[in-house]
């Protein structure tokens, strides 16, 4: 066993340990249904989990190239004024 698994035996009483485990199989059980109702048996589960991860990426480099795009003027102001921004954008 872990050591981890070692802990949460000696620290978690034995009901909540109980309730834990139902309840991660009902959120469990939940998610495979949607994921069922959704996708069908085409995209299995472990498949969504990578397109999701994938998502997420994109989703982070196009806000975080928005977000910087959109303070370059504003810091460039700040720090050399507004005439050095036509230099810049060269």
């Amino acid at each position: 066993h872990s050591p981890f698994s070692k802990w949460y035996r000696r620290h978690i009483p034995a009901p909540i340990r109980q309730s834990l485990t139902t309840l991660h199989r009902t959120l469990h059980n939940l998610l495979l249904k949607l994921h069922t109702n959704l996708y069908g048996t085409t995209l299995p589960p472990r498949e969504m989990v990578r397109t999701l991860c994938l998502a997420m990426t994109l989703f982070f480099l196009i806000g975080g190239y928005w977000l910087l795009r959109s303070l370059k003027d504003p810091v460039l102001t700040a720090l050399c004024g507004v005439s050095a921004i036509p230099k810049a954008k060269m």
